[in-house]
């Protein structure tokens, strides 16, 4: 049969028995006293670290209660004492359970409690100690049994061969009980460990709780301290009730202003005030006792309140009640004279605009009077504009700085740079001796005249004066009239672009003459067509790409105050001290403004104008600046990067 060897044995069943064996008594023995010690120690601990944790909290709340509430300043005080001997008494109580849990574990000279002795004491056995026999001997004593009823573990092991096993598990199982409930010396050894560790960290709580209690006991005694002077506080301005008015404190010390006190003999309040008691508003019982000048039970009357309002309530009755409204508005059922209801409606037109409305016609009011703005519009683009066409091509794409525009082919032309005699004076004596040096000059006349066309063509009316129409010649000499016919019927022939209706066509013709063509509108001397955007004019709202250089106009404006309905790049030399000022704001209009301050004249900003907090400085000293300026309609805000080299 195997055997079981143990750690380290000689080899033979007999001695590894004794020697677990001897391990297995010591840990049993230990481990039943300590487990029972250990659990008690612990259990004390815990209580006397609960109530060292009341103490303290009790402390606490003492204090807390003493700062907030004046009135109880007295029994805060008194609890705060009563919670500092408390925890004073815990703290004892405390160290005590610290000693009897190391008396537990080691104290070998009598029983620690209950005629229990100690973990230590349980080891050893024998005189002085328990008689339930020493570990040695429930290890390896086999003349009889240890205890008077169980023998040792080396007696159980020689009992059998075969009970070696069990033996075995007797001395090492931990994983279970070894037989009747009861647990292998292996496994009490283990718990004895346990419970001696925990015994010395109760210990060791048992101190920590011991500190913590004497903290709290000195934090509440502070707390006695704190509520005492707040009472005390509170004690010199409340003075309780008195018959009569002090003339000192509670404590004899002279009495400060906002002080109060009670009257027992007039059952009213009192409050010092700059060295003299006053009375309060009210008695006890709700009475007025001072109002205006009287002073004592002042009883108020109708005619208190009649002269504080400065009229007879209940009096007078409105006989009739009417209501105007401004233009737009309606009433009827004006006037009530007994009863009624006014009702109010718009007049026919009229109505309330909303918020939204009203920011909307402020917008379009600030953009400047419509009806004279010169919009451009379909009806008025032909005659206010020159239309794109070959000729004004052709002269965009000449290339040259001065000289005649000279045209010398269908939609060609050329600069000549020639010089010609612009001006002349006759000095011709054979001239001014002639008739026709004094004879007045009647060019313009003359001129006139032969722009009617060559007289001898003209057909002018003979001596005989005759008319011809449709053949039938009419004698004029008596300038007699004619019916040389009737219209009998008008109508429009739809050509070059044009259409039209005819009203009244066989009496009155009326003709409005239409055109089926939408848009700005172009001719080429014979008929019209629709203008090309981009081509033939330039879209507004649309990106363009100019062929030639556009340029805006420089305006001289030194009064500071620039008009943007005028162009958008202007030239300052102040005269004086100024305000940059913009009129006519446009929103979206940006533009410079070249100021030329080289006398360093002061420079200030209308409300409209936004710069900097440095812009006004800077441009206020002597030199030339270049001023940038933007719009958004209702501010123009301007900067500018200095003065100029």
């Amino acid at each position: 049969m195997a055997i079981y060897r143990g750690p380290g044995g000689p080899g033979d069943a007999t001695t590894d028995a004794t020697s677990e064996g001897i391990v297995a008594s010591n840990a049993a023995a230990a481990a039943l006293a300590s487990q029972t010690a250990a659990a008690s120690s612990a259990s004390a601990a815990s209580t006397s670290a609960s109530a060292a944790s009341s103490s303290a909290s009790s402390a606490a709340s003492s204090a807390s209660t003493a700062t907030t509430q004046a009135g109880n300043a007295a029994t805060s005080a008194s609890n705060a004492a009563s919670s500092a001997t408390d925890s004073a008494n815990s703290a004892t109580t405390s160290g005590t359970y610290s000693t009897l849990s190391r008396d537990w574990a080691n104290k070998t000279s009598s029983t620690v409690a209950d005629s229990e002795w100690s973990a230590k004491a349980y080891a050893l056995g024998g005189t002085g100690g328990p008689s339930a026999g020493n570990a040695k001997d429930w290890a390896i004593k086999t003349s009889s049994t240890v205890d008077g009823t169980e023998w040792s573990a080396k007696k159980y092991a020689n009992d059998s061969a075969a009970s070696s096993e069990l033996a075995n598990d007797w001395a090492t199982k931990t994983s279970g009980t070894v037989a009747g409930g009861e647990y292998s010396a292996k496994y009490h050894a283990q718990a004895a460990s346990t419970s001696a560790s925990n015994a010395a960290t109760s210990a060791s709580n048992a101190s920590t709780s011991a500190s913590n209690a004497s903290t709290s006991a000195s934090n509440a005694a502070s707390s006695a301290a704190a509520a005492a002077a707040s009472f005390d506080s509170f004690d010199d301005i409340y003075l309780g009730p008195k018959a009569s008015a002090p003339t000192v404190d509670n404590d004899g010390n002279p009495l400060q202003t906002g002080s109060i006190y009670w009257n027992t003999t007039t059952n009213s309040l009192w409050i010092r005030n700059s060295g003299v008691w006053d009375p309060a508003a009210f008695s006890a019982s709700g009475s007025v006792i001072s109002f205006n000048t009287r002073t004592g039970a002042v009883t108020l009357n109708s005619s208190d309140v009649t002269t504080a309002l400065g009229f007879t309530p209940g009096q007078g009755t409105v006989t009739s009640v009417a209501a105007s409204v401004p233009t737009g508005l309606t009433v009827t059922g004006s006037p009530v004279t007994s009863a009624g209801t006014l009702a109010f409606s718009y007049t026919a037109g009229y109505e309330i605009p909303t918020t939204t409305k009203q920011s909307q016609w402020d917008t379009a009011y600030s953009w400047g009077n419509h009806a004279s703005a010169g919009y451009l519009t379909s009806a008025t683009a032909a005659t206010t504009y020159q239309p794109l066409d070959g000729d004004l091509t052709a002269i965009a794409a000449l290339s040259g700085t001065s000289g005649f525009l000279k045209k010398t082919a269908a939609n060609t032309y050329t600069l000549d740079t020639n010089t010609y005699l612009t001006s002349y004076t006759e000095t011709d004596p054979i001239y001014t001796a002639s008739s026709w040096y004094s004879t007045t000059n009647n060019a313009s006349n003359w001129d006139t005249a032969y722009s009617w066309g060559n007289h001898a063509s003209a057909g002018y009316a003979s001596a005989a004066r005759t008319l011809t129409i449709n053949g039938t010649s009419y004698d004029l000499t008596a300038n007699r009239t004619w019916s040389v016919g009737t219209v009998t019927t008008a109508s429009v022939v739809s050509a070059n672009g044009f259409a039209g209706t005819v009203a009244n066509a066989t009496t009155t013709p009326a003709i409005t003459l239409t055109t089926s063509i939408t848009g700005v509108l172009k001719g080429n001397g014979t008929a019209i067509s629709a203008a090309t955007a981009g081509t033939d004019y330039a879209v507004p709202s649309t990106a363009s790409t100019w062929t030639i250089s556009q340029r805006g106009t420089v305006t001289t404006d030194n009064d500071g105050s620039f008009d943007m309905n005028v162009t958008n790049n202007f030239k300052c030399t102040p005269t004086g001290t100024f305000t940059l000022t913009f009129t006519n704001i446009t929103a979206g209009q940006s533009g410079y403004v070249l100021l030329v301050n080289t006398s360093g004249y002061a420079v200030s900003a209308a409300s409209t104008t936004k710069v900097n907090t440095t812009f006004l400085t800077t441009v206020s000293a002597a030199g030339t600046y270049l001023l940038s300026y933007f719009t958004d309609g209702t501010n123009v805000y301007v900067t500018t990067g200095g003065a100029m080299a």
